[in-house]
């Protein structure tokens, strides 16, 4: 019974594999024809031929399928999840911006049309992740409080996604090397500056 169990979950989790990639490639087809902010689940459902209800079962909306996406790409690209995917922050962004590069034809429909704000919702926990790890490597033995930490990690998730849809909105014409080069010595001056002003009022306290 136990076995039998562990197959009929295997086998849900295969269908919902399944079903997601249907919908990102329903996404990908309907996108050819319909601006991106035009685009509706009721449009990707029935280019699949599901109901919206399967929809829902495994996504919130459409910014969530390509959170989805992004996370799925990036989990391919760090094996070991729990500690590669959250601990290699340089690698972590570099990915964020090669995944759009390698997606360039349907990225320069997508990010163009989203503002900051819906920019920093598709990419946030992707990017604060990497950020806030990178921070607390930087942080070390420092006397930093939590707040400092988070209220510097969302800065950080804020530059990096404006960085990654002004970048769209030229074209993205440069390589993502060059732009994690130019994010790296931003990011570093940035952090490294911030957490010692901290350190030094919590010292002073």
């Amino acid at each position: 019974m136990v076995f039998c169990g562990i197959i009929g979950q295997k086998g849900r989790d295969e269908m919902s594999m399944l079903t997601k990639k249907a919908l990102l490639k329903a996404f990908g087809t309907v996108l050819e024809r319909k601006p991106f902010k035009k685009i509706t689940v009721g449009d990707l459902t029935e280019e699949c031929g599901i109901s919206r209800m399967t929809f829902y079962y495994h996504f919130k909306d459409i910014y969530d399928m390509l959170k989805w996406a992004l996370e799925h790409a990036l989990r391919d690209s760090f094996p070991n999840a729990s500690a590669d995917f959250e601990g290699d922050w340089k690698r972590g962004f570099y990915k964020v911006f090669d995944f759009a590069m390698q997606h360039k034809y349907y990225a320069l429909k997508i990010l163009p049309e989203m503002g900051q704000s819906d920019m920093f919702r598709y990419l946030h926990d992707v990017v604060y992740r990497f950020a806030y790890n990178a921070i607390l490597l930087y942080a070390g033995n420092r006397r930093i409080a939590d707040g400092d930490l988070v209220f510097l990690a969302e800065n950080c998730t804020y530059c990096v996604t404006g960085s990654l849809l002004k970048w769209a909105q030229a074209g993205m014409n440069e390589t993502p090397e060059d732009m994690i080069r130019r994010f790296t010595v931003l990011f570093e001056a940035m952090v490294r500056g911030a957490l010692e002003r901290f350190d030094q009022e919590a010292a002073s306290v």
